[in-house]
């Protein structure tokens, strides 16, 4: 069997408001918005060794802290999210 790396992280918050549940939304809003190329794309980079936010980040040119760059598209219409590519 593979091995799988798993992180376990723990906090006091509710889970919608950590980073990282944060994140994940973001993450599979542009997928869906971005399609399935992209979503390959991403594959690619972390098949290469990408930690998932740095390959978001590279694939949509973002500058800056991977992690607070991709919490910035939060607020961002589908519309500008498609822009982004």
């Amino acid at each position: 069997m593979d091995d799988i790396e798993i992180e376990i992280y723990a906090s006091k918050n509710h889970s919608e408001k950590t980073n990282g549940y944060r994140h994940m939304v973001i993450e599979a809003r542009l997928i869906e918005i971005l399609g399935k190329d992209f979503k390959n794309e991403i594959i690619a980079l972390k098949k290469r060794g990408l930690k998932t936010e740095p390959a978001f980040a590279k694939q949509l040119g973002l500058k800056g802290n991977p992690y607070e760059s991709l919490l910035e598209l939060e607020e961002y219409y589908d519309d500008d999210l498609k822009n982004l590519k």
